[in-house]
């Protein structure tokens, strides 16, 4: 069994996983319904029925809220609308707002899901099934053909708009429920025992489209650190702790968190990367504050965490 049928659709689709794997995991939920916990859902012949496209479109609602909130950074919008947005988003930063951010994964990838879901439902059935749910149809007609002025042949191929070029100014984020290992063994050689996070989301802002490195993505290296200090977490409970080259910041942020850092000082090294380092920083300063509290009422020692320039 693969590590990620661990995990629900919305955990993968907020996490921006492979988008088999997303669908994979809708496929899944929709047969353990229906057969009472039998998760062999590729000898289903309508495993893409009504139903299904039901739950695939309350899975995809439920990440992007109403679709119309000018917090939603992956607004389907048109090119003016987004620089709009862009700029209102600074604006937000500069006051510190402390309004709710709409965690949502980018466009094109919002994009590519429902694309690849419909493709699926005609190629993989042996009845004949089609999009028969109201809702995913309109879904459909929000997300791929905006304005009616985009060949649907062409999009179907793309997975975006001809006139939906890479912006590096635009952002999206990835979201994660974080379980806790703050109350654990202190032999570093035993695993500890998580248990489960509270409501809020620990969210990182990327620029996918963007050239520098440190903001682009999530690296894969970040998210193996991040789950072995989740399973070993004495390695940095009680201690302060140094992370070079942090880029987006979930590593450090993990560590302060969900495994008791008394301090966590992130550095890297562009003036882009550091100031999204910051800006993700503050941005989780309620899930840092919840998930301590939550594991360690008496939290007294925590020094938080910085960003700064690494030189070297």
């Amino acid at each position: 069994m693969s590590i990620l049928q661990h995990f629900t659709a919305e955990q993968l689709l907020r996490a921006m996983s492979p988008i088999d794997q997303v669908i994979d995991a809708i496929l899944r939920e929709r047969d353990s319904d229906i057969n009472d916990g039998d998760t062999n859902a590729d000898n289903r012949c309508d495993k893409f029925d009504v139903e299904c496209q039901r739950h695939f479109v309350c899975v995809v609602r439920s990440i992007l809220g109403n679709g119309n909130s000018r917090n939603n950074l992956a607004a389907w919008s048109s090119k003016e609308e987004k620089q709009e947005e862009n700029e209102n988003q600074c604006n937000r930063n500069k006051k510190k707002s402390t309004e709710k951010i709409v965690y949502t994964p980018t466009r094109r990838y919002m994009n590519k899901l429902i694309l690849r879901f419909v493709s699926r439902i005609e190629r993989e059935n042996s009845i004949s099934i089609d999009v028969e749910d109201e809702d995913l149809a309109i879904l459909l007609a929000e997300h791929l053909d905006r304005g009616g002025r985009v060949n649907f042949g062409m999009k179907r191929r793309l997975g975006v708009g001809v006139d939906d070029m890479p912006d590096p100014t635009e952002s999206c984020y990835q979201s994660f429920h974080v379980p806790s290992s703050f109350r654990c063994l202190d032999d570093v050689s035993s695993p500890a025992t998580t248990s489960a996070a509270p409501s809020t989301l620990l969210g990182i802002r990327v620029y996918p489209q963007h050239n520098d490195v440190g903001v682009s993505r999530i690296w894969e290296a970040g998210c193996c650190l991040a789950e072995y200090l989740l399973e070993y977490p004495s390695y940095v409970k009680d201690k302060r702790v140094v992370e070079l080259g942090a880029g987006v910041g979930l590593t450090g942020l993990v560590a302060a968190g969900s495994c008791g850092a008394i301090a966590v000082h992130m550095t890297d090294y562009t003036e882009d990367c550091l100031e999204n380092l910051d800006y993700n920083v503050k941005l989780n300063d309620r899930w840092l504050m919840e998930t301590r509290q939550h594991y360690n009422e008496n939290d007294e020692v925590f020094e938080g965490v910085t960003t700064v320039r690494c030189v070297w």
